[in-house]
């Protein structure tokens, strides 16, 4: 897949569960919505990766991804220890200066 640098740097952390290089794709004052909770801004970012790691233990596999403008929708299967395993959803990117200025998770 043909993704945008700072979205191909996101999942390949992902799979490394690196939460610090993930927050560092991010803008000084981006915004992640995943489970009807906001989080803004770097730290925060960092906070949620690092929580949301070792509190369900997930996999994520890329299923699909098309992109519009500074939009990138990705479609993952996320595996993990949580209720529903496995689940589908989409992480839609904006993307502004070559960072990720917000991702929403739905």
């Amino acid at each position: 897949m043909n993704l945008p640098e700072p979205v191909a740097a996101y999942l390949a952390a992902e799979s490394a569960k690196n939460a610090d290089a993930q927050s560092l794709l991010f803008t000084e004052d981006s915004s992640v919505h995943d489970e009807n909770n906001d989080y803004r801004g770097r730290d925060a970012i960092r906070a949620w990766k690092k929580a949301a790691q070792a509190k369900y233990q997930y996999e994520t596999e890329v299923l699909d991804a098309s992109s519009s403008g500074d939009t990138t929708t990705v479609h993952v299967r996320l595996s993990g220890n949580f209720p529903g395993s496995p689940v589908e959803v989409d992480l839609t990117f904006t993307i502004a200066n070559d960072k990720i200025a917000s991702l929403v998770i739905d």
